[in-house]
């Protein structure tokens, strides 16, 4: 009888603790930072400053916030004399102060790469901006030869346009690669044995500005496809930042 009611006392601990692991399981712990909720916290023209922003931390932080991300972006009208250029010596030291603000308040700050959207700056060269396809065609009767300057046929589309390739193609879609022959942006060729649509096909540029920049911000769309492009935008943050231990959670991409 003594070994049976001990049986029931273990077995009814083992419930008990089992009960308890379940419990602290299903317990969600929001004591972390980044298990809480944030907020992207709009910089208009970047016309801010140190008051307002220990204010507007207080504010996050007592309403349970983890933390901001920081997004520059086109000024208020009326305000351009407040503005402060994205990534000059005032932002930067701004920045440092709302770090330093939200850290000794309990929260973390992220900040975006670039100002507006699409990504892009004064740092992005005609080069390295944003690119689109330009196809160009012509029809050509048989027999007759051509002589084409190869440039796109929309003047939108000659800003930062190169060449890529120049290619016949008859009606049973075959055809015949005509780039080597283009010497001098000119293509002088004759439809020998039957008619041909020709295409010219180009690298052009969007010329798509960042839309709403903020102050500092203004220039051309960075090419997103370009590893080269995107090494060169970098370069501004890298030049920024050298220096700096401010104490950044993350960069928003």
């Amino acid at each position: 009888m003594k070994f049976k009611n001990g049986m029931l006392l273990i077995l009814f601990f083992s419930l008990l603790s089992i009960l308890k692991a379940q419990e602290t399981s299903n317990t969600v712990s929001i004591s972390t930072n980044t298990a809480k909720p944030w907020t992207r916290w709009w910089w208009m023209g970047s016309a801010v400053d140190e008051q307002n922003i220990k204010s507007s931390l207080l504010h996050f932080s007592k309403a349970g916030l983890g933390g901001v991300e920081i997004t520059p972006i086109y000024g208020v009208e009326g305000e351009d004399a407040n503005n402060v250029p994205f990534l000059s010596e005032a932002w930067l030291s701004l920045l440092d102060f709302t770090i330093q603000t939200a850290d000794s308040l309990g929260l973390q700050v992220d900040m975006n790469l670039g100002t507006g959207w699409p990504y892009g700056g004064p740092q992005v060269s005609l080069a390295n901006a944003a690119s689109r396809l330009v196809i160009d065609s012509l029809m050509v009767p048989k027999g007759k030869r051509i002589a084409v300057r190869m440039v796109p046929n929309a003047p939108k589309d000659t800003l930062g346009a190169s060449l890529l390739s120049v290619l016949a193609f008859d009606k049973e879609g075959g055809h015949l690669d005509l780039t080597p022959l283009v010497k001098n942006r000119q293509l002088q060729w004759k439809a020998k044995k039957q008619d041909y649509v020709v295409y010219t096909i180009y690298s052009g540029k969007t010329g798509q500005m960042v839309k709403r920049a903020a102050p500092g911000g203004e220039g051309y769309t960075v090419d997103h496809y370009s590893k080269k492009a995107l090494e060169q935008y970098l370069t501004r943050f890298d030049a920024a930042f050298q220096n700096s231990g401010n104490g950044l959670r993350a960069i928003f991409n």
